[in-house]
């Protein structure tokens, strides 16, 4: 198995696209032990309530021509928003909010086929950095899977894992589901299931351990798909059977669990302790609450109701306290539990039963409990940025500029007036990235927003000469005259799907423009000569990630090939990288510059 870092790649883009919040300012957040995330998903709207009550909402974020199945999870500090669902496209787009900003610090495109996965546990590392995120793709006799883990504040894929690594587990077509990204002795390792497709109601998976920094790959003793994790230390509760006690017969493929027990899972060992019994009931999806004080979970014998437990106590001295049936969602905090009953109140409480609970908000519809701070961690996040109006400019023209001419995913070119080149900037009105002399197309890929009189258009540009993306901001104009116009070129701009990035597509033979003279053949040795970075190797032509960087100065053998791909020559080689065969497909360079020579 190769550990990849990944570098920018031409799939990946930021969008400037925003979603209306609610209210029209920031909300503030008041400092509290927890918060809870509320959806309504019949307005899609979020609320954040804590224990004195609804605090702020906003509606939804929404990925770029999202079409349906959103889903999402919070970062344990409550600051970031990852999110996928299926796009008008029919591919899968998955992007990482900012909630302090308001905006996407980007998105991403999932290929052809492949399905992402937010996992059932904790894929966040402790400190809010980072996620992992897992993808299901191929077929039943190809089968295909890779875990990312991205960077929060970036949006950047920083790690990713391939079922093709040499240390990857083998497996029939599944889904990786993340369980927990761990920290042990100072190492980050992300505990993952392997679910097969289409195949369900099992509690246990094969399970993997897989730490990014050092590339290895081991058996996890997490695999249990409905346990409850205490992020600090690893400790587990979940409902099992004990052979100790009587049972109901069996329902389905599990068996019939009559017990809740807690500890640290092992391999090969039963290192739970049983806590309570109840051998009249099916028992299930057992959760800490009040800092791993209370247990809470499920029973059903012909009543269905929650239940709450000591988590310290012995079989003999535990004590359960059954909710009201009416209650149908629970959730435990760092100082006791909130639930929801089939009124869409909800309730906070920190004592052992429900009975003196107050009511901290009254939802107008059902809701969803979708993040709750998890115990021992902190939530961090001041304020909800506001969105509201930057791209609604229909009603709300921009002063000083001129009628909007042009529009998202369009492609435009710098129109030729006076000479002079148009500044792209990092932000509107900010920092200049660099200049686009006239005639220079590119495609529209978030926007308008108004600064300084001006309406500023984010744009995309791939550098014929650097093989880089360029994604920055343009002003459309002034009252003199517009600076950009439509044009239906054929240049450099990557065209969006959906405002997100197109994956590569092969050109067809013969068209590599933006590729040198060639000077490789099928059969040769070729030296890599990158003098600054590496460069991109995918194993598959189209492929939206690198399977490996390859830094200058390797010797590697050309088996296939030519093949264009977006104007560039990209010929399949193989070498060796530290220690390790791989093959896969590279440029051979650009018009002004070679990546690979005879050797």
């Amino acid at each position: 198995m190769l550990f990849k870092t990944l570098s920018a790649l031409l799939i990946l883009m930021t969008l400037g696209l925003f979603v209306p919040a609610s209210a029209a300012a920031d909300q503030s957040l008041p400092p509290a032990a927890w918060y809870a995330v509320l959806w309504n998903k019949q307005s899609d709207t979020l609320y954040w309530v804590n224990a004195d009550g609804k605090q702020a909402e906003i509606a939804r974020p929404k990925l770029p021509n999202e079409s349906d199945s959103p889903y999402f999870k919070i970062s344990p500090n409550g600051r970031y928003l990852v999110q996928t669902a299926l796009l008008t496209n029919q591919l899968y787009g998955i992007g990482i909010y900012d909630l302090q900003t308001a905006g996407w610090i980007k998105t991403h495109q999932a290929g052809n086929g492949e399905e992402p996965n937010l996992g059932s546990g904790l894929s966040f590392n402790l400190s809010s950095e980072r996620v992992a995120v897992g993808f299901r793709s191929g077929t039943f006799d190809n089968p295909a899977w890779r875990v990312i883990v991205f960077e929060l504040a970036s949006g950047n894929p920083i790690s990713i894992l391939n079922s093709t690594d040499t240390n990857a587990p083998q497996a029939q077509l599944s889904t990786p589901d993340i369980a927990y990204f761990d920290v042990d002795e100072g190492l980050e390792v992300i505990h993952f299931h392997l679910i097969p497709y289409g195949v369900g109601g099992a509690l246990e998976w094969p399970s993997y351990a897989w730490a990014p920094s050092s590339g290895t790959v081991t058996e996890s003793p997490y695999n249990r798909v409905d346990a409850d994790i205490l992020p600090l230390s690893g400790e587990t509760v979940l409902a099992v059977y004990d052979p100790n006690y009587g049972q109901l017969p069996p329902q389905g493929p599990a068996p019939s669990l009559n017990a809740v027990a807690r500890g640290i899972p092992q391999i090969g060992v039963n290192n739970y302790t049983t806590i309570w019994v109840d051998g009249t009931s099916y028992n299930f999806n057992a959760q800490w609450a009040k800092g791993g004080e209370y247990i809470l979970y499920w029973s059903s014998n012909g009543v269905s109701q929650w239940n709450t437990l000591l988590a310290d106590a012995a079989i003999t001295d535990n004590n359960r306290f059954p909710f009201d049936t009416a209650i149908t969602q629970v959730r435990g905090t760092s100082d006791g539990y909130l639930f929801i009953n089939d009124q869409n109140q909800v309730y906070y409480t920190n004592g052992f039963t429900t009975h003196t609970a107050p009511m901290i908000f009254q939802a107008p519809a059902p809701v969803d409990i979708a993040y709750v701070t998890p115990l021992g961690l902190s939530f961090t996040l001041a304020s909800l940025g506001d969105a509201g109006g930057i791209d609604d400019f229909a009603g709300n023209p921009c002063p000083g500029a001129p009628p909007i001419s042009v529009e998202v995913n369009a492609q435009a070119r710098v129109s030729f007036s006076n000479g002079i080149p148009l500044r792209v900037r990092a932000a509107p009105g900010g920092d200049i990235l660099t200049q686009f002399p006239e005639g220079t197309d590119f495609i529209i890929v978030g926007g308008p927003q108004c600064q300084g009189n001006f309406n500023w258009w984010q744009i995309q540009r791939l550098d014929p000469v650097s093989n880089q993306m360029i994604n920055g901001w343009v002003a459309e104009g002034d009252a003199n005259g517009y600076y950009i116009e439509l044009w239906e070129g054929s240049g450099s701009g990557v065209t969006p799907v959906g405002n997100l990035a197109a994956p590569n597509t092969e050109t067809g033979d013969g068209d590599c423009s933006l590729a040198p003279v060639t000077q490789i053949a099928v059969g040769m040795n070729v030296l890599t000569i990158i003098n600054n970075g590496t460069l991109a190797m995918r194993a598959n032509l189209n492929d939206e990630f690198p399977s490996n960087q390859i830094p200058g100065g390797l010797t590697a053998s050309v088996v296939a090939g030519p093949q264009c791909n977006k104007g560039y020559r990209m010929w399949k080689v193989s070498l060796n990288l530290n220690g390790q065969n791989v093959s896969g497909w590279i440029s051979e360079g650009t018009t002004t510059q070679y990546f690979i020579q005879p050797q």
